[in-house]
C-alpha cells in the first residue's frame, strides 16, 4: 500500500472520484480491501468538499467531456490493474 498522507479523503464513487481528478485533486491510492467495493483515495485538500457539493447537489458540475471519459478510462485501469 502507497504512504498516505495524515489528510485523505475517500470515496466509493467512481464518478466522483473522475470528477475530482479532472479538478486537480491528487489520487494516491486505490484501496480494495473489500472486495465488494473499492476505496478511491485522494490527498484532501481546502476545495474538496466544495467540489463534492457542486458534483452531488448543485447539477452545475463542469469539466471537458473528452478529459472526463479519459479520466474514467485510467480509473478503470487502476481499478482492475
Amino acid at each position: 500500500m502507497k504512504k498516505i498522507s495524515k489528510k485523505q479523503f475517500k470515496t466509493s464513487n467512481f464518478y466522483l472520484s473522475a470528477f475530482l481528478i479532472c479538478k486537480g485533486l491528487k489520487i494516491v491510492d486505490v484501496d480494495r480491501q473489500n472486495p465488494r467495493r473499492a476505496l478511491f483515495v485522494f490527498e484532501d485538500s481546502l476545495k474538496r468538499e466544495e467540489l463534492v457539493r457542486e458534483f452531488e447537489f448543485g447539477k452545475t458540475a463542469l469539466v471537458d467531456v473528452r478529459i472526463y471519459a479519459s479520466t474514467l478510462k485510467e480509473l478503470k485501469n487502476k481499478l482492475y490493474s
